[in-house]
């Protein structure tokens, strides 16, 4: 599916990567964890409606992965355990909050809206390690 033909209708607009930097580098971590739960949360909801029609594992991967790319945010992918195991290494370098409201948007995603545990492993300036645990209930992979 091609996600950039519905940004309009899902009220998303390209950033520049330094602005989003320095944006969040002048926020506190409560501001960080407060965006997640207040905004970020809502917005990628309204986003998956909007360009998937439904809230599920595949859509929220898709829409991740393709974001990623798209801010040329080198993302790996690998699957483990006949497929259960499913492994994130997202190279960043937007600093330590950026990864902050990504790890804290995850974590709310994934636990609160899909009921998947998700286990956040590395966390830097640079890099955010992340994995999980799927099966064919939450989301076809």
């Amino acid at each position: 599916m091609q996600w950039d033909m519905f940004e309009s209708q899902a009220g998303t607009m390209p950033l520049a990567k330094p602005v989003v930097a320095e944006l969040l580098t002048n926020m506190s971590k409560d501001e960080i964890t407060n965006l997640a739960k207040n905004v970020a949360k809502t917005a990628v909801q309204d986003i998956l409606v909007v360009m998937k029609g439904k809230i599920d594992l595949d859509s929220f991967l898709s829409w991740f992965e393709t974001l990623m790319k798209k801010a040329f945010i080198e993302i790996n992918h690998t699957v483990e355990n006949n497929g259960n195991t499913h492994g994130y290494i997202v190279k960043h370098n937007l600093g330590e909050n950026w990864a902050l409201l990504v790890k804290n948007l995850l974590q709310i995603i994934f636990n609160d809206m899909l009921g998947i545990s998700i286990d956040i492993i590395s966390l830097s300036n640079t890099i955010l390690v992340f994995q999980f645990e799927s099966n064919d209930d939450q989301g076809h992979l």
